[in-house]
């Protein structure tokens, strides 16, 4: 079933009933003017008469935070538009809404406390912000009676904080999974499609400017655990630290690892999970394999989805695009615009307080796992013959005869083990390394989701 999510809000403006014949004038100040923040002020221009014919108001942005006034800008504004000092944007008593996109924890979490404290709403697209200080925000908005809005912060083009903040009335969340990052979606999908190497994949990531320089936060999961911290927060009234999240990125991901993935009928996906069982959260943000025919194995190169499952509704999956300027933008101006068209619905409170624990490692951790060794090629053949049969008896469940690859100067060994615990399995790699004296690296191990029975004929015929 195709699930299509219209959003509506009532025509209630911030205080006062409005008729279509009346036009206000709402000033916001823009903390940032970099891609994201270009984008708002594109947007704005570009849409400026369908936003006043929605709302019934016309938007002004008298202040504008940049590092540097003589910047070269993708947008044209006024030079008395422009600051450096944040507090002239955030202390203006003609602004009613502060719209944050300069990333990062500092300056960002001081100047939105004290704009929140000086009652304006805030609008946020600050993923580390809100994962690590999210419920102190959200706290201070609910004392000063304003809006901490922040649908910008995850998968920019899906509406899934709005969806999850309506969802939560009749629903209870059991599971959310999603691609997360379109970074790392769009290198894995290349490496699939074209068999570039990682570097090669991530070079063309960071050309086309999917990818920072510093490609570091996206590449290792960081930022596919701080936008899983705030969807679980908002699902479960939680506040989980992002240090809590088991995160295991994608640089050691190579080709051999994809090629063999398909060859046994899967897409490698890097996957942000969390679940709820018995009142016992555990997340996880890893690289694993699905089944071809699985919805989020589909969405490929820079796109995000979120799959949310729930007690009455069942499995909802929402996809788009999840990063860059236009995505991003136009959620900031959604928030914006419903906070123009406000209702109290809009928004359900939350807290983000801890009412259920986090599981000690027992659930998400038992699975099925695609395992693969790296055996250096000094190890004499017949070792590695003799690792393959250990593999292949000692092991519980190993579900075919192990695949061997020579690249450069390790002998790759690849091997799907049936369902067992994640520590477990580390335990018996580890052993089966020192038993041999094979210096063994640090062993890939990717959970396998929702193992079909096409895929297990296939792995019976693979050698």
């Amino acid at each position: 079933m195709d699930w299509f999510i219209f959003i509506r809000a009532g025509e209630v403006t911030m205080g006062n009933q409005r008729t279509s014949k009346q036009l206000g004038i709402m000033r916001i100040g823009l903390l940032g003017l970099g891609t994201v923040g270009s984008g708002v002020i594109q947007v704005l221009e570009k849409q400026q008469e369908l936003i006043k014919e929605r709302t019934g108001y016309q938007i002004e942005v008298p202040l504008i935070l940049v590092r540097d006034l003589k910047k070269k800008r993708e947008v044209t504004v006024r030079i008395d538009q422009l600051t450096t000092e944040g507090d002239r944007v955030v202390e203006n008593p003609d602004i009613s809404v502060v719209i944050e996109v300069i990333g990062g924890i500092e300056p960002a979490r001081t100047l939105l406390l004290k704009a929140i404290r000086s009652g304006k709403h805030v609008i946020t697209a600050n993923k580390e912000l809100l994962a690590k200080h999210g419920a102190e925000l959200l706290q201070e908005a609910k004392k000063a009676g304003v809006q901490l809005l922040f649908e910008a912060s995850v998968a920019g083009g899906i509406p899934v904080i709005h969806f999850l903040q309506k969802y939560l009335t009749v629903n209870q969340v059991q599971e959310i999974s999603g691609i997360l990052n379109g970074t790392t979606n769009y290198i894995l999908t290349k490496m699939e499609e074209t068999g570039q190497s990682y570097q090669e994949a991530l070079a063309e990531a960071q050309a086309l400017g999917y990818a920072e320089a510093d490609p570091t936060s996206d590449v290792e999961g960081y930022d596919a655990a701080y936008k899983l911290a705030i969807l679980t927060n908002l699902a479960f009234d939680v506040n989980v630290d992002p240090i809590q999240i088991f995160r295991e990125g994608i640089t050691r991901i190579c080709q051999v690892d994809l090629m063999w993935a398909k060859q046994l009928g899967y897409a490698t996906r890097l996957l942000g999970r969390t679940r709820n069982t018995n009142d016992e959260l555990y997340l996880s943000v890893e690289p694993c394999l699905l089944p071809l025919t699985h919805p989020l194995a589909q969405v490929k190169d820079v796109f995000n989805a979120v799959m949310i499952d729930s007690d009455v509704v069942g499995e909802v999956t929402l996809v788009g695009k999840g990063a860059g300027s236009y995505p991003t933008a136009s959620a900031v101006m959604e928030d914006l615009t419903a906070l123009m068209r406000q209702s109290e619905e809009m928004i359900r409170s939350t807290d983000w307080q801890e009412s259920i624990k986090l599981d000690s490692g027992n659930q998400m951790n038992d699975s099925t796992f695609f395992v693969r060794l790296n055996v250096p090629n000094n190890i004499k053949e017949e070792l590695i013959e003799k690792l393959k049969e250990m593999i292949h008896h000692d092991l519980y469940g190993v579900m075919s005869e192990p695949l061997v690859e020579k690249v450069g100067p390790y002998t790759f060994i690849g091997f799907i083990i049936q369902r067992v615990h994640r520590f477990r399995l580390w335990k018996a790699l580890n052993h089966l390394s020192m038993r041999f004296d094979l210096g063994i690296d640090l062993p890939l191990m990717l959970p396998v989701l929702e193992l079909s029975e096409e895929a297990e004929v296939q792995l019976s015929s693979v050698s």
